[in-house]
């Protein structure tokens, strides 16, 4: 069923979205292989989230979108920070911390001054109260 997309200037909010999927959803006889299509058949994307897939969708309105992303890039920037912050920008001592091999200490150490890559994947679940993060 497609659905039709709302006018611009009437933002809904993806709590909203979420459970008017779900009521429509609570409708259809649609099993979750077939809500995950062809998803569940791509040999990268099998590989990468150990498929693990959520057979539903997940909406966000612009606000919500917005929100996330300030949330994820304080995130970033906390944890970027915490070398710093626990021992005074001592790299090694912190990968040392952190369990790190000294094999794997000696590599970030030979990619530190360098710009963190901003390409990152953080798991997330939601609540009634927010996003997550799983640990």
């Amino acid at each position: 069923m497609r659905r039709q997309l709302l006018p611009q200037h009437h933002p809904i909010s993806g709590h909203t979205e979420r459970a008017q999927y779900l009521a429509e959803l609570s409708q259809s006889a649609a099993t979750a292989a077939e809500l995950l299509g062809r998803t569940q058949h791509d040999s990268l994307l099998a590989a990468c989230y150990q498929n693990r897939f959520l057979p539903r969708r997940l909406f966000l309105g612009h606000k919500e979108r917005e929100q996330l992303m300030a949330d994820l890039e304080t995130l970033r920037t906390t944890l970027f920070s915490l070398p710093d912050r626990l021992f005074d920008g001592d790299l090694g001592a912190f990968a040392r911390a952190v369990g790190m091999t000294e094999a794997q200490t000696e590599v970030i150490l030979r990619s530190q001054g360098a710009a963190a890559t901003r390409m990152a994947r953080t798991d997330l679940c939601v609540d009634d109260s927010g996003f997550k993060v799983q640990g």
